[in-house]
């Protein structure tokens, strides 16, 4: 009697002691969770001294920006979503690729027959900050874009 309880105590501390490690989500994992919808963006204007930066929160964004979604799917299909409200007359929904380059620190997005690089300098699964460099002239500058979910 006494060996039953003993094995079935030895049983019981070695099922609680194996508990399953929390496995952190991995890049793709974080990126392709779920639709993006854009927080802020901050984009260089040219002024008399060189650049300025123009700051726009989401209370700054205009409404049609704020209603889009942008998804990356495992696999590499991206699709956007211009939402109810369009900034244009142009088609309201897209589908393309991303891919992730320099050792996941970019991301590529091909939509439209244009594919933009974007430096990935932030990323959680709720949270995510791309900077694009775009050329100005004789020189280069970097819009950032933080996205939330």
């Amino acid at each position: 009697m006494k060996s039953i309880i003993y094995s079935l105590l030895i049983g019981a501390l070695f099922i609680t002691s194996c508990k399953k490690e929390k496995m952190e989500p991995t890049r793709d994992e974080m990126l392709s969770g779920g639709s993006w919808k854009m927080d802020s963006m901050t984009s260089p204007l040219p002024s008399v001294t060189g650049f300025d930066l123009l700051l726009l929160n989401h209370s700054d964004l205009p409404a049609c920006r704020l209603d889009n979604n942008y998804q990356f799917e495992q696999g590499g299909r991206y699709i956007f979503d211009d939402g109810s409200i369009s900034c244009s007359s142009a088609s309201q929904t897209g589908t393309g690729t991303w891919q992730w380059a320099n050792n996941q620190s970019q991301i590529v997005v091909g939509l439209g027959g244009v594919s933009i690089a974007y430096d990935v300098s932030e990323l959680s699964s709720t949270h995510v900050k791309l900077t694009e460099v775009q050329p100005y002239l004789n020189t280069s500058s970097h819009q950032y874009r933080v996205y939330t979910r």
